[in-house]
């Protein structure tokens, strides 16, 4: 199957979303003075969204990425992505491996089924049904071709935007804990909404693994060596109702985790429209004993 640079898609027809970068492009021709306008506007608007991104009570935007080690295409994505969460402490990176390329010679052995049929509920509402990799869908709103730096970068400054925000959703709030208890690991999460909400809420509270490194031996990638950050090893969904959401899940970490390197995180969503209304991310490390809770 032919590989488009940018991303592999599943099926042979399809194109790539609509850059949000799209709306600042600019003719040459301008003169200069109204060019050096436009990038002092720019750089105004962006520092106005990192402000608002380090107040905002509804946590951190949260950035799921659809990828494979078996495609040729997402390693850049993968890397691009990475830097962005480590620059951006707001910025919550959550990485879905998909198991539909796993037959191309090299089975990933972070993907799951699951994660295929969550990314085809993505696609249904956000890219007309087209399944491709690597894609980004941001607070469950936007979708991103996920090594389109621009795509990203608009779509984030976007987001942040109080106006990006629907005029029906109430301001939420997320607050977790993470407890020991014997060989499990139990996050408690309890969330705080400022209005009545109408859609039914869904709190799924994931935990995920940063600094995984693999060896790949065959495939589109063979002899490459690729890092990963924010692969999501388990999703618990929990019951929540729409005036006091909130819930926990337990997970067992197994000793091939490496407890420094595993967090959580949780997603308060709307169950209609899929946009998320509040995260809350515990940071790695999150895993080791906290008897002392």
């Amino acid at each position: 199957m032919p590989l488009n640079s940018l991303f592999c898609p599943r099926q042979t027809s399809r194109t790539g979303p609509l850059s949000l970068a799209s709306v600042f492009s600019t003719s040459p021709s301008r003169p200069v003075p109204l060019l050096l306008l436009l990038f002092v506007l720019l750089g105004s608007l962006t520092l106005s969204a990192g402000a608002a991104a380090a107040e905002s009570p509804s946590g951190p935007l949260v950035v799921e990425l659809f990828t494979s080690q078996g495609c040729s295409s997402c390693p850049p994505a993968e890397r691009l992505l990475a830097e962005l969460a480590k620059k951006d402490s707001d910025l919550l990176l959550l990485s879905f491996h998909v198991d539909y390329w796993n037959y191309l010679g090299w089975e990933d052995p972070f993907s799951q089924a699951q994660w295929s049929r969550r990314q085809e509920s993505y696609a249904q509402r956000l890219a007309g049904g087209r399944l491709y990799t690597p894609q980004a869908v941001l607070q469950g709103q936007e979708q991103c071709v996920a090594s389109r730096a621009s795509c990203l970068n608009s779509a984030i400054e976007e987001l942040r935007r109080p106006s990006a925000v629907p005029s029906d959703a109430p301001p939420a709030r997320l607050e977790g804990e993470v407890r020991a208890q014997g060989a499990e690991v139990v996050v408690y999460v309890e969330g705080q909404l400022a209005g009545p909400v109408g859609p039914p809420l869904e709190l799924e509270i994931v935990a995920y693994e940063n600094e995984l490194v693999t060896a790949i031996q065959s495939g589109e990638n063979a002899t490459r060596t690729l890092s990963h950050h924010g692969v999501v090893r388990a999703l618990r969904r929990s019951a929540t109702d729409n005036k006091a959401p909130g819930g926990s899940g337990r997970f067992v970490v197994p000793p091939a985790w490496e407890a420094a390197h595993v967090g959580f995180a949780a997603l308060l969503r709307d169950q209609r429209s899929g946009r998320i209304l509040a995260s809350w991310d515990s940071g790695p490390g999150a895993a080791l004993s906290r008897s002392d809770r």
